[in-house]
């Protein structure tokens, strides 16, 4: 990890007093790929999305990976440290590169048990994350690959404020759990539709509109609710 600067622009640290985190905050730059924690980790530090991507992966017995949430400047990673759980359940992998605020997770988790600004502000944010998982699990399960490519892209989109994402098709297949093909497929027909432009290694959203119209109701669904607690 490189450091970096900047002023912070996540919504958990803009929504508390800033004298709770004086003298108790590092900005740095996570590379793509870089692993935030592993799944049986134990308490480390706390990471607060600027502009990176962290995705929450499930590895699974025969190797393959899949995306089970994410979380950009809407949240944290850490959250279950702060609950007083011992291990993380998921590998969280920085998916797309750029900024974080990183607090030492001891000093956070005092802060959520005596500050009630704080401690509501996260609790929100879980209960959402929490939907947001739930929500996941039925739309793979049910919508077909280019609804939830939709879906998955205007999540990344809303959470990194620009249209133009660096992604493979094979990152996109590893995190929607299916075959690199598949995914292929599913970014011809929606480049076909004029809804996106894609090549190998970028996928830039064109017709944000006609996105969400491909999409599954689960993306409306989650957008709703956490819109409904300000947590995005």
């Amino acid at each position: 990890m490189a450091r970096s600067t900047g002023p912070p622009s996540n919504t958990i640290l803009s929504r508390c007093p800033p004298e709770l985190f004086t003298g108790r905050t590092e900005t740095v730059a996570l590379k793509q790929g870089f692993v935030l924690q592993t799944v049986g980790q134990k308490a480390g530090d706390i990471y607060f999305p600027l502009t990176f991507l962290a995705s929450f992966v499930r590895p699974l017995a025969d190797g393959a990976t899949v995306e089970v949430g994410i979380v950009g400047c809407e949240g944290l990673v850490g959250l279950e440290q702060l609950y007083g759980a011992k291990a993380q359940p998921n590998e969280v992998i920085a998916q797309i590169a750029d900024d974080a605020v990183v607090i030492a997770a001891d000093y956070a988790r005092s802060l959520f048990n005596r500050d009630e600004t704080f401690r509501s502000i996260v609790l929100l944010f879980g209960n959402a994350f929490t939907m947001q998982i739930g929500q996941t699990a039925a739309c793979n399960r049910r919508h077909t690959l280019e609804a939830r490519l939709a879906r998955w892209l205007l999540m990344v989109y809303d959470r990194m404020g620009k249209s133009t994402l660096e992604l493979t098709q094979e990152f996109l297949a590893q995190m929607l759990g299916t075959r690199t093909a598949g995914v292929s497929e599913a970014v011809g027909s929606l480049s076909y539709s004029g809804l996106i432009r894609h090549s190998r290694r970028q996928i830039e959203v064109v017709d944000r509109k006609g996105l969400e119209e491909m999409s599954c109701e689960c993306y409306r669904l989650v957008r709703k609710f956490y819109e409904k607690d300000r947590v995005m």
